[in-house]
């Protein structure tokens, strides 16, 4: 047997050197320090504090961009119906006011249809306040301004449509939510 023979040498009372072979192989210890894990914890507390702002930032900016959504998706619907006419008004005269109010602490958008007791579509479709059924919301936390003015409950703001579609007051408007960096300013026509 050559392995004993080499074991028998080396094990030799004036040889003290033990071959690799012969031991038992033991593994490295696995897992982290202490060390190692604070400093990855530190990292990751660094991180998250860059991270933190920009998610909140960036979920501003998306509610404001879904506010801008909403709010030219409502006014188009509002001078859709102007440019139907549905009560017959002349040339010149307002037939849809589109309304901003807050309800609830959100900012309702509604399209308030202008005509007498004779229009029969006011009869069939509009509730009793000549507001159009469906309402709009704008998400929670935008504020709009309208023609430089806040929408606020106590003053609600509007903008008056022609039977051309075409906006009779100021339209320009601003959402906000958070700082200046995600507004979403423009003008609805």
């Amino acid at each position: 047997c050559a392995i004993l023979g080499t074991w028998y040498a080396m094990a030799r009372p004036g040889n003290l050197t033990w071959h690799a072979a012969s031991l038992p192989s033991l593994s490295p210890a696995r897992g982290l320090t202490l060390i190692e894990l604070m400093v990855t914890l530190a990292i990751l507390a660094l991180l998250l504090m860059v991270a933190a702002p920009m998610a909140t930032d960036w979920a501003s900016g998306t509610r404001t961009h879904q506010g801008r959504a909403t709010l030219v998706q409502a006014y188009s619907q509002a001078k859709a119906l102007a440019l139907r006419n549905p009560c017959a008004i002349g040339s010149g005269g307002t037939v849809v006011t589109f309304k901003a109010s807050v309800q609830d602490g959100r900012i309702a958008l509604q399209s308030l249809l202008e005509g007498d007791s004779s229009c029969d579509f006011l009869e069939d479709f509009a509730q009793p306040d000549k507001t159009m059924p469906q309402q709009m919301l704008l998400p929670a936390g935008v504020s709009l301004q309208l023609g430089g003015q806040p929408v606020t409950s106590a003053a609600p703001r509007q903008v008056t449509i022609d039977s051309r579609g075409m906006a009779t007051s100021s339209s320009s408007f601003k959402l906000t939510q958070g700082g200046q960096q995600n507004d979403e300013e423009g003008t609805l026509h």
